[in-house]
């Protein structure tokens, strides 16, 4: 399996690893399916985390990827129980894509890129200190 997904425990996050064999035909009904199932049990909206650190990233997947992610019927991304999405990358394409998914085309989604997780809790902190 080239993913892995967990619940925050003493925040309300939900974080999906993508690791270096991850595939998009192979892991992604599942990560999602799995991420879905926390988001619908979630009692409150959390922020979702995609941590792609360890990604390879393979282009031919990426439009495909998107498509499900933004334009199924069961998204995530659009999941009522979203708060926020946030990518963890140092790739210069996955920062693209996240400017991408602000169009209309995908959603108008605002996602925050950040390059480490602990960046990415700091910001959920302080999130929810202005909230």
């Amino acid at each position: 399996m080239g993913f892995q997904v967990e619940r925050g425990a003493d925040l309300p996050v939900i974080v999906a690893r993508w690791g270096e064999e991850f595939s998009y035909e192979r892991d992604f009904p599942a990560q999602c399916e799995q991420v879905r199932r926390l988001l619908d049990r979630s009692a409150q909206p959390v922020h979702y985390v995609l941590d792609f650190r360890d990604y390879v990233l393979n282009v031919q997947e990426l439009i495909p990827c998107l498509n499900a992610a933004t334009r199924e019927p069961q998204s995530n991304f659009h999941h009522p129980n979203v708060e926020r999405i946030v990518f963890v990358t140092h790739s210069a394409v996955i920062k693209k894509v996240a400017q991408g998914l602000k169009s209309c085309m995908y959603g108008s989604l605002d996602v925050l890129v950040v390059p480490s997780m602990e960046e990415a809790y700091e910001n959920i902190h302080k999130g929810m200190r202005m909230g």
